[in-house]
């Protein structure tokens, strides 16, 4: 199977997220917990602080390969914010559904929302335009 140019994206994009997502949820307390970055990385542990592990990661991502993916995609800044719109959405209502179920929060589900949220950011992208 021959990886198309928007795939390998889709795949980078998946990865980068992941890894950078992560790293994202600690660099707060590594710059001294720094008032004026509050809005650049999740200060506490409520699931909306989380979007910001999806949002800044795909938007850093989407930034670096525009140059070499806009002819590629079509409508690709929509794609790009809807996607990661939906990828929020996934989060809170994962978040929710699964709290609901368990009657309480779980680190390895939140880890598997996290993911599921990159998925459904990224995927987006595969509609055929």
């Amino acid at each position: 199977m021959v990886m198309t140019k928007t795939k390998k994206f889709i795949l980078g994009g998946i990865l980068f997220t992941a890894v950078v997502g992560s790293l994202w949820h600690f660099i707060y307390d590594w710059i001294g917990r720094s008032e004026f970055l509050w809005w650049l990385f999740p200060v506490s542990e409520k699931v909306e602080e989380h979007y910001k592990l999806l949002i800044y990661p795909n938007l850093i991502y989407g930034l670096l390969m525009f140059r070499f993916m806009y002819r590629h995609i079509r409508y690709y800044w929509l794609r790009l914010a809807v996607g990661t719109g939906l990828g929020c959405v996934a989060i809170r209502g994962l978040f929710d559904a699964y709290t609901a179920v368990l009657k309480k929060d779980m680190l390895i589900m939140d880890l598997f929302v996290f993911a599921v949220s990159i998925l459904v950011s990224y995927a987006f992208f595969l509609k055929r335009s």
